[in-house]
């Protein structure tokens, strides 16, 4: 048998850029992205228990929550933007104009289910909310941790007088 010799594969030609068809290029200046904004942490509040306002609410199938009393001492009105967090088991809601969530249309406040999970808040529950007019925030506890504390407190021996 003979072989088959292969052809010889065409020379390859290198292609060559035209100058005047490509534009010189231009430095491109570095700079640094302008840094974020440092959101506040939320905290709960330090105001003097007779600067804060109380009411119940219950949080309902959405996770909604509603004061309408409490907002409006506050000045949140439908659309006024919020961060919401958990906070050593309680719920903290803030004022923040970079917030995420907003108040709704009717004047309530959807509670991220996340942040109810961390707070052993259940879908149907009833809530102390607390609100420090002073500090723009409200609080959220669930009732059983208030309940917790008001069962230590009666707990406590009564002092007796010893008034004759």
């Amino acid at each position: 048998m003979a072989a088959v010799k292969r052809p010889k594969p065409p020379a390859v030609v290198e292609e060559q850029l035209i100058g005047a068809l490509i534009p010189a290029a231009r430095p491109v200046p570095v700079t640094d992205p302008p840094p974020l904004p440092a959101l506040a942490a939320l905290r709960l509040p330090a105001a003097p228990w007779s600067e804060l306002v109380l009411d119940l609410a219950r949080v309902d199938r959405s996770g909604r929550l509603s004061s309408r009393g409490l907002l409006r001492a506050l000045g949140w009105s439908s659309g006024h933007r919020l961060e919401i967090d958990a906070v050593e088991g309680a719920v903290v809601v803030g004022s923040s104009p970079a917030g995420r969530w907003v108040v709704g249309s009717r004047g309530d406040i959807a509670i991220p289910a996340a942040v109810r999970g961390l707070c052993g808040i259940e879908v149907g529950e009833s809530v102390v909310l607390v609100a420090s007019v002073a500090e723009d925030r409200l609080v959220a506890h669930p009732a059983s941790t208030v309940l917790r504390l008001i069962a230590g407190h009666h707990a406590r021996p009564v002092k007796e007088d010893d008034g004759d």
